[in-house]
């Protein structure tokens, strides 16, 4: 089924009027102005709620790392880093407003996060066991700073914690459907940086790949030098949206598409004529004394990085990936706003000490054929860190699980429950699906996958372990009244 794109306009026209980012509860219960006593109480009421190994290995490290690092002036523990770091315990305590939400996001970040780092997965392709505890959740109070996560060997050379975090703006606990972008958070960074080495060693294969030889500053510089440049400064951004789309399948574009283009709309949402667009210019944050070049690829050339990634999926049938592909490529078309250059500005760090200004307009479209280019590597290469193997070898995306997506996307789309319909991935992936074909059932398809969530996370391993085994059931039949769910096995083939 291609893609509309008066649909898909619908859909960013009505995320545009969403302020996704706005602060929302709770409010951290320790006050403005946080003593370590007032915290660790906020810690101690939530920590009973969380499994036995998130105890040991997060809360009470944190607490015991509290006085200490809330009395370094020179410290990140502060304001609403405090609050990232303590909401991922003192959040589950039993006045906390967001319990529901957070249940579901823990489940959807336990689903994404294993993907990768499963044992059993990667047992078969012989790659050593890595660090497989989920990430905690928090819902940020202050969501200007959007979903984001602090890895997990971040947490450990900063506080001594072997677990990450994760976060989203309190705002958007309302919008699941949007969750997808935790495949990119959750599904990418933090499973990223828990294979020691493999992002330095896909910095490197971009480079290689895009060759142009040592670069000096000033002047100018040739396009094969300056694609070598920039490729690896975004290669964690970037792979981490190659993650996400082996996790949830090309659909994670899609969403990322329209959940961009609601985002970069002007001040009051779109109007009616408005076309949805994504950016075409990577400046650096104005707060930022560094001046960097933002490490995330230019929005519009994400949707052609995830083009060179769904043409190389190996599970997939040709016929599927050319859909995705030409459902992508109008997008482009549609979100470009008709430029015909990409803009880049700021500073972009070669090493530790080295850094190189960077400020040129190029060509769009030779930017976008790198970008494809630089998709199709990361899912194809293999390396060294993953003893041979490439990334799609461990999880990808293939025609059994686009089946799955699309069922549970029929049945949200009408109206019925998905639970059960597939894991949180095909979920995710489903619900952006069922929104692409029917945007003014953005409120029910959103119900019909917290129900499902809720089930996900009802079932969820590590935080629900204790599933009984009866020795025996007092089963029933369907009692006649109602007619068996759709998709019910009603016969079997004689033999």
């Amino acid at each position: 089924m291609a893609i509309d794109l008066t649909k898909f306009s619908a859909v960013a026209r009505a995320l545009s009027h969403v302020n996704l980012f706005a602060s929302g509860p709770p409010k951290p219960p320790y006050g403005k102005k946080p003593t370590v006593a007032a915290v660790v109480k906020a810690i101690n009421a939530g920590e009973p709620a969380l499994p036995l190994v998130y105890r040991t290995r997060y809360a009470d490290k944190l607490k015991a790392m509290l006085p200490t690092a809330m009395s370094n002036p020179q410290g990140r523990l502060a304001g609403d880093s405090l609050e990232t770091v303590t909401g991922a315990v003192y959040q589950h305590a039993a006045n906390m407003p967001v319990a529901q939400p957070l249940n579901r996001f823990l489940a959807v970040i336990s689903n994404l996060y294993r993907s990768f780092l499963d044992e059993t997965k990667r047992a078969k392709i012989s790659l050593p066991k890595v660090e497989t505890m989920p990430p905690l959740a928090v819902f940020q109070s202050n969501g200007q700073q959007g979903p984001f996560t602090n890895p997990v060997d971040g947490m450990e050379g900063e506080f001594g914690i072997d677990v990450g975090v994760v976060s989203l703006p309190s705002a958007m606990r309302a919008h699941p459907i949007l969750w997808a972008s935790l495949a990119h958070e959750v599904g990418g960074h933090d499973v990223l940086h828990a294979d020691d080495g493999l992002l330095e060693e896909m910095a490197g294969k971009l480079q290689q790949h895009f060759g142009g030889g040592p670069i000096q500053p000033g002047g100018h510089i040739t396009p094969a030098q300056l694609l070598s440049l920039i490729w690896p400064w975004w290669v964690d951004e970037a792979a981490s949206d190659i993650y996400g789309l082996l996790n949830i399948g090309p659909a994670f574009a899609l969403n990322l598409a329209f959940f961009f283009a609601g985002f970069r709309a002007p001040k009051g949402g779109l109007k009616p004529n408005d076309p949805p667009l994504l950016a075409t210019v990577s400046g650096f944050d104005p707060n930022d004394p560094s001046r960097a070049l933002d490490v995330h690829p230019t929005d519009i050339l994400r949707l052609s990085l995830a083009i060179g990634a769904t043409q190389s999926l190996k599970g997939l049938s040709q016929a599927t990936r050319t859909a995705y592909v030409n459902d992508l490529r109008q997008l482009i078309t549609l979100c470009s706003g008709g430029a015909t250059q990409i803009t880049l500005v700021g500073y972009v760090y070669t090493d530790n000490t080295h850094a190189v200004p960077v400020q040129v307009k190029v060509p769009i479209a030779p930017m976008q054929a790198a970008a494809e280019a630089a998709g199709s590597l990361m899912v194809s290469a293999t390396f060294k860190r993953l003893a041979g193997h490439s990334i799609q070898d461990i999880e990808t995306w293939d025609d059994a699980d686009d089946a799955t997506a699309r069922h549970a996307a029929q049945l949200m789309g009408a109206g019925q429950s998905a639970v059960g319909a597939g894991d949180d991935a095909h979920l995710l992936a489903g619900a952006t699906l069922a929104l692409l074909d029917a945007p003014a059932k953005y409120t029910a398809i959103s119900t019909l996958l917290n129900a499902a969530l809720d089930d996900s996370y009802a079932r969820d391993k590590i935080w629900n372990p204790l599933q009984p085994d009866p020795f025996a059931i007092r089963s029933i039949g369907w009692d006649g009244k109602l007619p068996p769910p759709p998709g019910t096995i009603t016969s079997v083939l004689a033999a």
